[in-house]
């Protein structure tokens, strides 16, 4: 696999991973609710949602790392080719990083207060 399509495969997994961590806490309250066991409330159900948004944005900020990894490395010679690859994509995954640490933020608080907030 070129180097190319690596990295817009690991870009396309860092977006997916975003997706997923922004829609599991409206999910679990309006499609998945049907799974809820009978004794729990609907807050505790979204509350567990936060867990996911929180490894899920976590998540990105590993696969993002691991996509830039190989393209330059310290104390080698650079290959220009790699270089300018990586002055592409690294923004676009700085971006995500920053989008998951705020996502990572907003799960652990529905996490630990989402029973409250409904």
């Amino acid at each position: 696999m070129s180097d190319v399509a690596r990295i817009r495969l690991y870009f396309g997994i860092c977006l997916t991973l975003l997706i997923i961590a922004a829609i599991a806490p409206l999910a679990s309250v309006w499609w998945f609710d049907v799974f809820k066991p009978a004794d729990e409330s609907l807050g505790d159900w979204f509350s567990r949602s936060g867990a996911i948004t929180t490894i899920f944005s976590l998540l990105v900020t590993s696969v993002s790392s691991e996509a830039l990894r190989g393209l330059v490395i310290p104390g080698t010679m650079p290959d220009l080719d790699k270089i300018g690859l990586y002055n592409e994509f690294e923004p676009r995954f700085s971006w995500c990083e920053k989008l998951a640490l705020v996502m990572t933020i907003l799960g652990t608080f529905v996490w630990g207060y989402g029973s409250m907030m409904l």
